[in-house]
């Protein structure tokens, strides 16, 4: 099928399926590319994002570089038994570090290492060129509607069950 083709296609299906198929399309394409060249997850790049920015970049803020596992769980938006599993992974490639907070040794903070952050450099200027921006998203006034949908779409189903 050419663009042509499935854009007409595209056109006539419901908004709430368009972003579906949307999320999926681009969520199998950035797994195959940084799966197959970079041997990391989605989860693992969005750990691993969310705990080097910190904050200003994502869903909700902290502190640039560590996070305790239910603040990462939190703010990468899943179930901390998943994050145990992807902490693990990254750990065992050198990219965090789990530590004690020295001042409550109760308390484990994940933690991103050096080569943690210039993974992530490479990563996000390998995104960059494989996700070229769309003409909507270099209209602001387009992407401000989009976005706008997207987060009302987020607010009025998160955590419904």
């Amino acid at each position: 099928m050419d663009e042509d083709e499935l854009r007409q296609q595209l056109q006539e299906t419901p908004l709430l399926r368009l972003v579906t198929v949307a999320g999926h399309v681009a969520s199998q394409r950035f797994s195959r590319v940084f799966g197959r060249q970079h041997g990391l997850t989605t989860a693992g790049i969005a750990v691993l994002s969310v705990l080097v920015w910190g904050s200003g970049r994502g869903l909700d803020t902290g502190t640039p570089g560590r996070a305790t596992h239910a603040e990462l769980a939190r703010r990468v938006w899943l179930k901390p038994a998943t994050l145990t599993g992807v902490i693990d992974t990254l750990e065992k490639a050198g990219y965090v570090r789990r530590e004690r907070d020295p001042a409550d040794r109760r308390v484990v903070q994940v933690v991103a290492t050096g080569e943690g952050r210039t993974r992530l450099s490479n990563l996000g200027r390998a995104a960059m060129a494989m996700f070229e921006p769309t003409k909507v998203e270099q209209d602001p006034a387009q992407e401000a509607i989009v976005r706008e949908y997207l987060i009302e779409l987020i607010i009025k189903n998160h955590d419904k069950e």
